[in-house]
């Protein structure tokens, strides 16, 4: 079975990786079971990179993985080439994401504290969060072209000591090794610091969750299982999160010393989660089969709509799977000009399938003399951003919302 969304390009040069087994991350098991394959072909500004994944469970803890990874300079070249993030003038605002953080945030760490983000991309979210009144840093890797207070290094090699908070989103389910993440975010903490956490929940959507980038797939027992076995106790946990498709974890560093493996599952349940696995994978299979066709119809209404497809230029509001279909679909049409828009910094210079370039800012400023269809494709903030459209009045459009043509 393939997850691996369409990508309908041209022949070109791909970048290999060489890809390692692992065992299970969580408790050391090698009772591995292969569930699905994923291979994509994955756009970056520097070409295309081949992910050739076998997403696997483990039988003895029900933790759901690739069951190998790739290289990681085959990782830190394709995150370097995907991910831009950051323009040097920072216009406009973080983004929806970061408004639900700092309410989470404030629940648990008073401000004045400090706070350092691992994967903290190009700083906007550490800027916010020095605004807001706490003491923030970030790491991460991937070098972008400048940021205040943001380490361009491994997290893993950070030498960050004595934080009174940790904070990390949608980071986790992309490292091939999660207990060491970890234990770097233990090392950067005081005792009794707090962590904060959000991935993609694979109960609840699994096609976001079994994504090609991502390494391990966290459901919230597995993930605070995880947690909880490298020193942490969990305070909250919420099935809600910044983002529609993820959750969140709040725990505080209990024990610096503790690494210990994730408890099996009772004999009794381990068939009947990989039976649930299954059902998982297929269900994600089929959430990017309704995702391509739902996309291949929007664009055929608008098409229709227009008359003529090289006659309108389309604009998507929101970077994420479904906007990818709808760059393919579009290009399939015969659409000429095809743009992709984002209000969150951290999408910012992405680059997606479909689109000639990376993902910007929205702007309707300038010549409207050719008609606009704009597809609002978020699902969390459709209603945000219609707002924010209506208030930005752009003239000779129209309006389309992705997820009502489902």
């Amino acid at each position: 079975m393939s997850l691996a969304p369409s990508t309908k390009r041209a022949a070109a040069a791909v970048r290999e990786a060489t890809w390692r087994e692992r065992p299970c991350p969580a408790c050391f098991g090698d009772a591995v079971v292969d569930i699905s394959t994923q291979v994509c072909d994955a756009a970056t500004r520097d070409g295309a990179f081949r992910f050739v994944k076998r997403d696997s469970i483990c039988g003895e803890c029900g933790l759901l993985f690739a069951h190998a990874v790739p290289d990681d300079g085959f990782l830190n070249d394709y995150y370097a080439a995907g991910y831009l993030h950051l323009k040097a003038d920072r216009a406009g605002h973080l983004g929806f994401d970061s408004e639900w953080r700092l309410a989470q945030l404030r629940q648990s760490v008073p401000t004045g504290a400090r706070v350092v983000e691992f994967g903290a991309g190009d700083g906007a979210f550490v800027e916010a969060l020095n605004g807001a009144g706490w003491r923030a840093s970030g790491v991460d890797l991937v070098r972008k072209e400048a940021s205040d207070g943001v380490e361009r290094r491994a997290v893993e090699s950070a030498e960050m000591r004595g934080a009174d908070a940790v904070v990390s989103y949608y980071v986790l389910e992309h490292v091939a090794d999660p207990r060491r993440f970890l234990a770097a975010c233990k090392a950067a903490l005081k005792p009794g610091g707090t962590l904060v956490i959000e991935v993609p929940d694979v109960d609840r959507f699994p096609d976001e969750a079994l994504h090609h980038e991502h390494l391990t797939y966290f459901a919230p027992a597995t993930l605070r299982s995880l947690v909880e076995a490298v020193g942490f106790g969990t305070i909250r946990h919420h099935e809600r999160a910044s983002r529609y498709f993820g959750h969140s974890l709040v725990a505080t560093l209990e024990d610096t010393a503790r690494d210990r493996p994730v408890a099996p599952l009772p004999q009794g349940i381990r068939a009947a989660a990989v039976d649930k696995a299954r059902r998982l994978a297929a269900q994600a299979a089929e959430a990017g089969q309704a995702r391509r066709r739902s996309a291949e119809r929007l664009v055929a209404k608008i098409v229709r709509e227009h008359g003529d497809p090289a006659a309108f230029d389309l604009v998507v509001w929101g970077a994420n799977l479904m906007a990818t279909e709808i760059g393919l679909a579009a290009a399939a049409a015969g659409v000429e000009r095809r743009t992709l828009v984002d209000r969150s910094e951290s999408k910012i210079g992405d680059v997606h399938e479909g689109y000639a370039t990376a993902t910007q800012r929205p702007d309707f400023a300038g010549d409207a003399r050719r008609p606009r269809a704009i597809v609002i494709c978020s699902q969390a903030w459709r209603e945000s951003i219609r707002a924010e459209l209506a208030a930005m009045g752009p003239q000779n459009a129209r309006v389309y919302a992705a997820f009502d043509e489902s």
